[in-house]
């Protein structure tokens, strides 16, 4: 229109100008909220990594030393079972050890009561042969009369003279 010799009014563009303004302001205005926003985010999540990259690192070293304790357990337990196999064959042993000295001495025993039961009989015939009044009463043969003849003692004499 300019150039056809007409006069174009500016009124128009400067307010198409004032607008465009308005609108840019307003939106730079936003964009400056978003950045804030941004910003203020872009802190919480390096803060909140920093605090988690911190746990991690707590429970990595946590997991390391349960790791060790667990590894030393396992040790333990290992000595322990060992000995507890070493002492089972111990008392395997001393088990065998026992009953042979229990049937050791089951038979010395038997062997002692059997000696000391033929001492005694031993011990009655001598003193049958040597002494017939010393004789023990239950191996002592009936060498009384049962008839009126006075001329041997009787037993109940034998047995009053010791």
């Amino acid at each position: 229109m300019a150039l056809h010799g007409k006069k174009v009014s500016l009124d128009r563009i400067t307010k198409m100008i004032d607008t465009m303004r308005k609108l840019l302001r307003r939106e730079q205005s936003d964009d400056n909220d978003k950045k804030k926003y941004c910003t203020s985010e872009l802190q919480k999540s390096e803060d909140n990594l920093k605090k988690v990259s911190m746990q991690v690192s707590d429970l990595g070293k946590f997991v390391s030393n349960a790791e060790a304790t667990i590894d030393q357990v396992r040790k333990e337990i290992a000595k322990l079972g060992a000995g507890i196999k070493e002492l089972d064959a111990s008392v395997v042993e001393a088990t065998a050890l026992r009953k042979k000295e229990h049937e050791d001495f089951k038979q010395e025993l038997a062997t002692n009561v059997a000696a000391k039961q033929l001492l005694v009989k031993a011990e009655n015939r001598l003193r049958q042969f040597y002494n017939i009044r010393i004789v023990r009463r239950e191996d002592a043969p009936k060498l009384v009369q049962t008839s009126d003849d006075s001329s041997q003692p009787a037993e109940e004499d034998i047995d009053s003279d010791e």
